[in-house]
């Protein structure tokens, strides 16, 4: 076992020289058959003409960035008729045809995108020492093909929202394995209907109570049972039982307050009552209370005259 393991079984490579750069393993590599096949005739050539080098990013070694320098070579074609008259020799197995990353990277990088997305994705390749950008994983996640879809026998339908307020659709979700199915674009009855007639075989619609879907089931689906989910059920009982008790408990609340407030004037005057009371008492029983009346007392004071100040000096005595 020689450096060679650190190249992909059975695509046909020679590993020339292994260069390490800092941080960064780079792996010259070039192919072991003498010549190629043209890709537009088909006819083998041997006929040598040019070669150039391609960089290639690969997965990682030894926590290491892996580049490969891949030597291809451009050979002529010997067929006279044919559009080409000189083709570059390729790698299928190791790298499509003018890509920077191998197969088996855009595969990871493939993975890592569709479980963590742009930013948490980036952040993760770089730790892991193959470091990419959030838009090349979002670029490699929208080249994926769809895949086929298999008409579920219990379907679920909802209304979804691509922008909250602005623009809806509807979601179609396989009620026994869990996962969406499809998107419409269009929440209306008809996407609902042409979807349901291209992709027949449905037993069971999951749906909420808005007669949209109601009506879209029984045109596209008319032998299939509707029923409703859950979520919907638990969440319109919640939303009765709110408007009922808030219909019923209003007049409870006002006649409390109402109670409440005529019991807190009862307190008020039973206190100023007995505030006055106490101040009553306390007068009759004063012992330096002048016996005439109020108004008498008052023109007193108000005509009496002031005592002159007295001196503090005694007068001499002569």
């Amino acid at each position: 076992m020689g450096p060679q393991v650190l190249l992909l079984p059975g695509a046909g490579l020679v590993l020339e020289q292994v260069q390490l750069c800092g941080q960064i393993v780079v792996l010259l590599v070039r192919l072991a058959a003498l010549g190629a096949p043209c890709p537009a005739c088909g006819r083998w050539s041997e006929a040598f003409h040019s070669s150039y080098q391609r960089s290639i990013a690969d997965l990682p070694i030894a926590d290491r960035q892996v580049v490969v320098q891949l030597q291809v070579r451009r050979f002529r074609c010997l067929t006279k008729a044919c559009s080409r008259q000189t083709f570059a020799e390729q790698v299928p197995l190791l790298v499509d045809r003018y890509a920077r990353r191998t197969r088996r990277l855009r595969s990871d990088f493939e993975a890592i995108g569709l479980m963590l997305g742009g930013r948490p994705g980036s952040r993760l390749s770089a730790r892991q020492k193959k470091p990419t950008s959030r838009m090349t994983l979002l670029r490699l996640i929208r080249a994926l093909p769809e895949p086929p879809v298999e008409t579920p026998s219990i379907l679920g339908v909802d209304e979804f929202a691509f922008r909250r307020g602005r623009r809806y659709g509807t979601i179609l979700i396989d009620g026994s394995g869990h996962q969406i199915v499809d998107l419409l674009e269009d929440p209306s009855a008809d996407a609902l209907v042409s979807w349901l007639s291209e992709h027949p075989g449905t037993e069971v619609i999951c749906r909420d109570r808005d007669g949209v879907y109601a009506r879209a089931a029984r045109r596209g689906a008319p032998t299939a049972m509707q029923v409703v989910d859950r979520w919907h059920i638990v969440h319109n009982l919640a939303d009765a039982l709110e408007r009922l008790a808030v219909r019923v408990l209003a007049p409870l609340h006002k006649q409390r307050s109402a109670d409440e407030m005529s019991m807190l004037d009862n307190r008020r005057t039973t206190a100023m009552l007995s505030t006055l009371s106490r101040i009553s008492n306390s007068e009759r029983t004063s012992p330096h209370r002048d016996p005439r009346p109020a108004q008498q007392r008052s023109n007193n004071c108000c005509n009496r005259r002031p005592t002159p100040p007295q001196s503090h000096h005694r007068s001499e005595v002569r």
